[in-house]
């Protein structure tokens, strides 16, 4: 897990998947790295299903999150996919 500063929570999206006929919904979640550097990441992640209503941090908390990256074609091009799967309280 790594430590970030939760930077900017974006609106949720939801909706129904044209494929199955189940409901999705989707949080993204703007996180900067909290290693005192002068430059740190800062990443975009998405929570995804239930994980959207679990996840109780609010903008500036800090949080050890452990993501899973991932990368999909679409019309010849690739996009990358951060997904957060789990959390826990910073002790920082």
């Amino acid at each position: 897990m790594r430590t970030f500063i939760i930077k900017q929570m974006l609106p949720m999206r939801e909706g129904v998947s044209q494929e199955t006929g189940k409901e999705w919904k989707s949080k993204d979640v703007v996180l900067e790295a909290d290693d005192n550097v002068v430059y740190p990441d800062i990443i975009v992640a998405s929570l995804k299903g239930d994980n959207v209503d679990k996840f109780r941090f609010r903008e500036g908390d800090k949080a050890n999150m452990l993501l899973s990256f991932f990368a999909r074609e679409n019309g010849g091009r690739w996009y990358n996919n951060i997904i957060i799967r789990d959390w826990e309280q910073s002790c920082n």
